[in-house]
């Protein structure tokens, strides 16, 4: 087991809770060159509760925070042109949230599957602040303070969560930039999964972290990584290093529309390049992020480390030159932090 040594997190868990010398600068300006004319979008805030975009007063996208969240999450992600891309509690999987960040295992309790009948996991996911700040060109800032604890039991683990979601440029392609501070509390935190294939454990194992539920109504799916990688039928798990991979299929068959969503993987993210997490059966399309796919994280009282991806949401099938250039417009923003 890989035990990480990390510096004093530096967070203030207080009334300012979002006070933090950012180590990933926000990048909020650089998202995109030729955001598409405001005039054709909104932001719609619930406070406490959503944020959400739409454009000619039909959703594109929407952002869930609320109390009665199981945790944080994007549904329905969309086209600029209304076309579904992910999918929302699915009977095979009905903790999958669409576009979503989750830990499978916090010391020993799982996180990340929920029970069918009360939708309530063994360990709590609570959104404890949240800061919304809508900007006149469409595009949006959302802090979140996150507590992972058991029911009735003290933080065993914090996180600071910014997100950056750009306006739609010309093409109709849009950003959003994850970033999570986390930090464990007065003891000592292991975050795990069922282990992989790789490591005795079973074909699906593997998952945790930034995951992508493809829509039900999306076929002809195809995944590519930075590497070259691609894949077009079933498979569970894989388990490539790579700086990113894209999920792109046929969107609406009658059009034969194609679209897809490719994660970006920052290089100061922690572990990076990780492995991914690809799973493609039937209807069944997914894609996560591995920060813990080959091994487990420990993490010492107090001590931190730091998350950073990239949600490309994009027209077309992804394809390898235009996604390693998004890739380097993403990475060329900070230097790897020094460790």
């Amino acid at each position: 087991m890989f035990t990480a040594k990390f510096r004093s997190s530096g967070v203030r868990h207080d009334s300012n809770i979002f006070v933090k010398t950012a180590l990933i600068p926000s990048i909020t300006a650089a998202l995109c060159a030729l955001p598409l004319a405001s005039a054709q979008l909104a932001l719609k805030e619930v406070p406490q509760q959503s944020l959400a975009l739409e454009k000619d007063g039909k959703l594109v996208w929407q952002f869930n925070f609320g109390k009665e969240d199981p945790k944080p999450f994007f549904h329905p992600l969309r086209t600029l042109d209304g076309h579904d891309l992910t999918w929302l509690r699915p009977d095979d999987h009905p903790w999958h949230l669409g576009l979503w960040f989750s830990w499978k295992y916090i010391n020993g309790k799982n996180y990340w599957e929920s029970d069918r009948t009360t939708g309530k996991s063994e360990g709590v996911t609570e959104v404890t602040h949240s800061k919304v700040t809508k900007n006149a060109d469409s595009s949006a800032e959302v802090k979140l303070r996150i507590s992972y604890h058991l029911p009735d039991a003290p933080e065993v683990l914090g996180e600071l969560r910014t997100l950056h979601i750009s306006p739609p440029d010309a093409s109709g392609a849009y950003r959003i930039d994850f970033n999570h501070t986390f930090t464990a509390a007065s003891e000592k935190v292991v975050l795990d999964r069922t282990p992989p294939q790789s490591a005795g454990g079973p074909a699906w194992g593997g998952y945790a972290g930034l995951a992508f539920r493809s829509a039900a109504t999306m076929t002809d799916r195809v995944a590519l990584d930075s590497n070259g990688f691609t894949h077009s039928g079933p498979i569970m798990g894989s388990g490539k290093t790579a700086n990113w991979m894209d999920l792109s299929g046929t969107v609406d068959e009658t059009t034969k529309t194609t679209a897809g969503v490719t994660i970006f993987e920052h290089p100061a993210s922690f572990r990076h390049p990780t492995p991914w997490y690809l799973y493609f059966d039937g209807k069944f399309g997914a894609i996560k992020s591995g920060p813990i796919y080959a091994e487990p994280i420990t993490l010492e009282a107090g001590k931190s480390f730091q998350l950073a991806y990239r949600v490309f949401i994009h027209p077309g099938i992804g394809g390898a030159t235009a996604l390693n250039a998004e890739y380097q417009r993403y990475g060329g923003t900070a230097k790897p932090r020094s460790k």
